[in-house]
């Protein structure tokens, strides 16, 4: 967004934009840290990106259907919701934007390799919630909501265990997951 109050969105400007804009110091890099009241980013959604909107109500069920305290998705449905960055689908074409300058730690947690980095760790940088034991291993991240999981002589990993599966993965291999969910997604609805 460029400052002086003339607002300008460009997403992933190519190698060449993006250093003039750095250079020129006239500009702030949208970091996608967005506030905002439920029933305003409903209204803009409802007037950018309707299709989503929809999309997203036909794929829930009630809420505390059951003995459940939450709102549930429904696969079949949810799958297909279409992809969009809000970035694009709203905040680009929203005239309710503000944007107010700061200078604060963040980090984000979009994955499970930066949950791990938040969590306590022990001395060979292990973290563990839930279930879970280490046995020489280093820098592993190990959920359990279940049942024990023990993971034995493994460096680099995290190890998630819900009532949904089990996930084992390297923490370098993280950029992968959105693929491997995509195949996952698909096997579970065929």
């Amino acid at each position: 967004m460029e400052k002086n109050n003339v607002k300008q969105f460009v997403e992933k400007p190519p190698l060449k934009e993006a250093k003039k804009y750095a250079k020129s110091r006239n500009f702030f890099w949208n970091s996608g840290v967005f506030c905002f009241t439920a029933q305003t980013i409903i209204e803009e959604i409802e007037k950018h990106f309707p299709k989503l909107l929809f999309a997203v109500k036909e794929s829930t069920g009630p809420f505390g259907a059951g003995s459940n305290n939450y709102l549930e998705l429904i696969p079949e449905k949810f799958a297909l919701v279409p992809e969009a960055s809000i970035d694009c689908a709203v905040m680009e074409r929203s005239k309710k934007i503000k944007m107010i300058e700061c200078d604060f730690g963040w980090s984000d947690v979009g994955s499970w390799n930066s949950i791990s980095k938040l969590a306590s760790t022990d001395s060979n940088g292990n973290s563990i919630k839930g279930n879970a034991l280490i046995h020489k291993a280093s820098d592993c991240h190990v959920e359990s909501s279940d049942k024990q999981v023990m993971v034995i002589g493994a460096n680099n990993l995290v190890v998630v265990n819900s009532k949904d599966g089990i996930l084992v993965i390297d923490k370098d291999s993280m950029v992968d997951v959105k693929e491997a969910y995509k195949k996952l997604r698909n096997n579970l609805l065929n």
